[in-house]
């Protein structure tokens, strides 16, 4: 029931869904609307945010992202346990946060890993396989013996050497060659990419991405004040001749790159593309990350090596995971180049949290020789998943396109009418979870996009589409901001 407070409020900030950009962009706006009017006097108490969405009949996610936009640009001041009010307009700034994807410490993703509602949706937001048997198999035998071979304080800020030899491995057997002292253990990919974002960049450094592209890399480069430099995404992966442009215009501080399986849009860069990629890392001396979390996801034909095979010149840097292939409560992730780096990227990492966790880095080391073992099944499962998921959206909304990815987690669908954060919006009101695409773009764009992750069991996948469905005519029926459908191939 909505609460008089909300009734007014909702009066107040009028028919504040009918202008253009993400719902939250349209909804920070409206408040500074009504503060500069005065609508909204200093030391006016804001509702909660629950009872906001309530109210508003959208996302928690989307009242989180304006509140946060609010207080970033001065308009509202917020306190824990006090709630949030308007502040002195006189201080607050003349613009508001640019519309675009929020640092997921504020963004959609964060705020559904923190939801504790008791009738959960069903998640196609989340790229996030349930664990393979071996880790509760290996992990229900591990006993104190097992750790007799680690330090005695238990701290090795740059991994369990037994683990650092595996995963060394593991990259001599996808032809790159690799000494144990090349590898640093970090916690998951999002600490190797933060590592090497503090290690890198100052604040106004450009920073070179593809769009669109994984929202952690984004949140990591944006809080370490990168200016992000998007070039687009295509069948082989990112446009050359665009991030040629960037390296020549832009002069970045860093190139980060998803080459295999790249999130969000599937692509895989072409063995012809990878050599003229490493050709340009090797010519420009700027440092590539190329992120290799999905790589092993493979339902299709086997990819390439690694771009770093195809350097000369040692600028390439490749970032792993045991997150997307076992599971992501492992925490357990990895940067591989020159040693020089390693050792400082490790100075870096004591900051942090003075070493990961020594438990899972055992327990990386028993199960890391199932890795055939482990892939071939989780292939067939998601190749699985993913012919249920194609079979029922054609049945269900056949005007959708998207191009099937021969790995990684997710469909990047193009919608053919209205923005993609309405829908979303409209989708979790049904019950399903999804990322609109301009939450994966640094340039706010794609909003006639969404990734829907095809990691749901089976047995949920139909009621996820029925669901879409009726979320899909709804969203259609209520009109909204319509934007011109533009065919983008990847």
């Amino acid at each position: 029931m909505i609460g008089s407070s909300e009734r007014r409020l909702l009066q107040i900030l009028g028919d504040w869904m009918g202008h253009d950009g993400p719902l939250y962009s349209r909804l920070t706006q409206a408040f500074v609307t009504a503060i500069e009017n005065a609508d909204l006097p200093t030391g006016t108490r804001l509702p909660a945010e629950r009872a906001m969405a309530q109210a508003l009949g959208v996302s928690r996610a989307t009242v989180t992202q304006a509140y946060e936009a609010l207080r970033d640009a001065g308009w509202v001041q917020s306190r824990q346990g006090s709630g949030t009010w308007v502040g002195s307009a006189s201080q607050a700034g003349r613009s508001v946060v640019p519309a675009g994807p929020r640092p997921l410490s504020s963004g959609t993703f964060f705020t559904r890993l923190m939801d504790s509602s008791p009738r959960p949706p069903i998640n196609m937001s989340m790229a996030a396989l349930p664990g393979a048997d071996e880790i509760f198999a290996e992990g229900n035998s591990i006993d104190l013996s097992d750790l007799l071979g680690v330090p005695s304080h238990g701290y090795a800020p740059l991994g369990y050497q037994p683990l650092r030899q595996e995963i060394a491995r593991s990259y001599v057997r996808a032809e790159v060659p690799t000494l144990p002292e090349e590898v640093l253990v970090t916690t998951g990919a999002q600490q190797a990419i933060s590592l090497l974002a503090g290690h890198y960049l100052q604040r106004g450094d450009t920073v070179v991405v593809e769009s669109p592209t994984y929202s952690g890399a984004i949140d990591a480069f944006s809080r370490a004040g990168a200016r992000l430099i998007p070039v687009p995404v295509g069948n082989d992966g990112i446009r050359l001749d665009v991030l040629a442009e960037a390296l020549a215009s832009a002069k970045p501080r860093l190139v980060y790159l998803m080459p295999t399986f790249q999130n969000p849009t599937g692509a895989v860069m072409s063995e012809e593309a990878r050599r003229q990629v490493a050709r340009l890392a090797d010519q420009s001396q700027v440092p590539f990350v190329e992120d290799n979390t999905l790589a092993d996801l493979s339902f299709g034909s086997h990819p390439p090596p690694p771009l770093a095979h195809y350097s000369r010149g040692g600028t390439i840097i490749s970032v792993g995971s045991m997150s997307k292939l076992y599971w992501a409560g492992i925490r357990i992730g990895w940067v591989r180049g020159p040693e020089s780096l390693i050792t400082r990227l490790g100075q870096h990492k004591v900051a942090a949290d003075l070493g990961s966790s020594m438990v899972s880095q055992v327990l990386a080391c028993r199960i890391l020789p199932n890795h055939e073992q482990v892939q071939a099944r989780q292939a067939k499962m998601l190749r699985t998943r993913l012919d249920l998921l194609e079979t029922l959206l054609r049945e269900r909304i056949p005007e959708w396109r998207w191009q099937r990815p021969e790995g990684g987690l997710s469909l990047w669908v193009r919608i053919t009418s209205g923005d993609a954060h309405a829908f979303a919006d409209q989708a979790l009101r049904h019950g399903v979870a999804i990322t609109p695409g301009s939450d994966l773009a640094p340039d706010d764009a794609f909003h006639d996009h969404i990734r829907l992750n095809y990691v749901v069991d089976e047995s949920l996948l139909e009621a996820a589409v029925e669901r879409l469905a009726a979320a899909w005519q709804a969203h259609r029926a209520a009109g909204g901001p319509q934007r011109e459908a533009v065919e983008v191939k990847v």
